[in-house]
């Protein structure tokens, strides 16, 4: 029967554990020093080691010969029973299926139980935070004061939806994500032990798109490692339906040309390819970010091919840093909201069309710098006659005026007051004044208010 590469190759040491040097380093001082908590509770994100840990820790806790540092020898009959799942030392609860006050009270019923030949009684809970309120509460008692051979060792991608007073009567160990680097080096031995034949971009794109979730790099390994011949990165995209970078250097230079027709082909080109468009969306961010990190210099490990390297560094020269960060200011904004299947397409076109056309837009620095040499050239004080006053204004005098001036305004048009006729020579600075106070009410809009005119 065959067995996936994640179970596979699951740690089954403190010694094989990938990415958690501190928090293995902590619990093994525990066990030299016999301090080994009645209850622990690990938490990150899917695919550090969490339970695996907790697995680890109970072996070494009932091991009958453990090897030099503590870690168990994975080889005794109760390493054995607890890899297999069947040690009656070691009981492994699900926490999303035995979530009820029942199922807590059934476990509190077998604390009192003794153990085979002085060993440890461990429970290990995985996804704790599924518990109900009131399993919790059922637990804190036992959790607080349990039996000298008792044992609890949790697991939850959620802390924040375990009850504070679990928390507080646990030793807590958050598992950080595990480095791409890290992962690499374990998808290499992999590689080796499988006869896989990969290379290192493909590798190190895994590792990125894992996220710091060894479980997840390996399970998209799992996917494409049957596959005859080299896996290189082009066929890696193509398997995992991931579009590839030249689609996004190609948009580059659309927005570099204005090709507005350009998000209408790319668009086609992605459904006629049966690719997935939330990677496609994800990835296209993901490019921005990608420049906005060469811009600002800030090289996160971003392991670029020569060919990848080429296109960011031409895209550099297309975009202007103001412009990738508006990019990806806005671009966020319009992936969030959640869209049905059927307009996912054409959100992709609204969308490569805003990128296209945020080419031409004016930004805020640009408005006030022009703002500020049409006023040194044409101050508004000596232009104010030609300028009429906004309609807000005329209704607010009207609105202020007494019974006797004005009886009623309802049902009245109020006229604007008439402008003095220009001189042959105002035109030119008249059209000016008019351009000048346009823009300065489209930009107290754009700046909520915070622009005003010099006096």
């Amino acid at each position: 029967m065959y067995k996936a590469i994640s179970r596979r190759f699951r740690p089954r040491t403190f010694s094989e554990v990938t990415g958690q040097e501190a928090c293995v380093t902590t619990l093994k001082h525990a066990l030299q020093q016999k301090k080994v908590a009645h209850a622990y509770l690990f938490s990150g994100i899917r695919g550090t080691g969490k339970t695996t840990l907790a697995r680890i820790l109970a072996k070494a806790l009932n091991c009958d010969a453990p090897k030099e540092g503590f870690d168990p020898c994975d080889e005794c009959p109760s390493c054995q029973e607890i890899a297999k799942g069947q040690s009656l030392n070691v009981i492994e609860i699900d926490g999303a299926s035995n979530r009820g006050i029942e199922d807590i009270r059934a476990l509190n019923e077998t604390l009192s139980y003794a153990t085979s030949e002085k060993k440890f009684k461990i429970f290990i809970i995985d996804e704790v935070h599924m518990l109900t309120k009131e399993a919790f509460n059922a637990l804190l008692k036992p959790l607080e004061e349990p039996p000298s051979h008792v044992k609890f060792f949790f697991a939850t991608t959620e802390l924040d939806k375990v009850l504070p007073t679990i928390l507080s009567r646990c030793q807590r160990f958050q598992l950080t994500r595990i480095p791409r680097a890290k992962i690499m080096q374990k998808l290499r031995k992999v590689a080796s032990e499988l006869s896989v034949e990969i290379d290192d971009a493909s590798l190190s794109f895994l590792a990125k798109v894992s996220e710091g979730s060894l479980r997840d790099a390996e399970t998209l390994f799992d996917q494409i490692h049957n596959v005859e011949g080299p896996i290189t990165l082009p066929l890696l995209l193509d398997i995992l339906g991931y579009p590839a970078k030249d689609d996004f250097f190609a948009l580059d230079d659309a927005y570099h040309t204005n090709d507005l027709g350009f998000a209408f082909t790319l668009t086609q080109k992605i459904l006629n390819s049966s690719k997935n468009q939330q990677l496609f969306l994800e990835s296209l961010l993901e490019h921005y970010r990608t420049i906005a990190l060469l811009f600002f210099k800030k090289d996160y490990a971003l392991n670029l091919t020569p060919e990848e390297e080429e296109g960011y560094q031409k895209a550099l020269s297309i975009y202007t840093k103001e412009e990738v960060l508006f990019l990806l200011d806005s671009l966020p904004k319009i992936l969030f909201p959640p869209l049905k299947p059927k307009l996912l397409s054409l959100h992709m076109e609204m969308l490569l069309l805003h990128i296209i056309q945020s080419k031409n837009r004016l930004r805020i620095d640009q408005i006030i710098h022009r703002l500020e040499t049409l006023q040194k050239e044409l101050p508004l004080e000596k232009l104010a006659p030609t300028i009429a006053p906004p309609k807000e204004i005329l209704l607010e005098k009207v609105s202020i005026a007494t019974p006797k001036e004005a009886p009623s305004i309802e049902n009245q048009v109020v006229p604007p007051p008439s402008a003095p006729l220009a001189t042959p020579a105002a035109p030119s600075k008249a059209k000016s004044a008019v351009e000048l106070e346009t823009l300065l009410r489209f930009a107290q809009v754009e700046l909520n208010g915070t622009l005003t005119r010099s006096k």
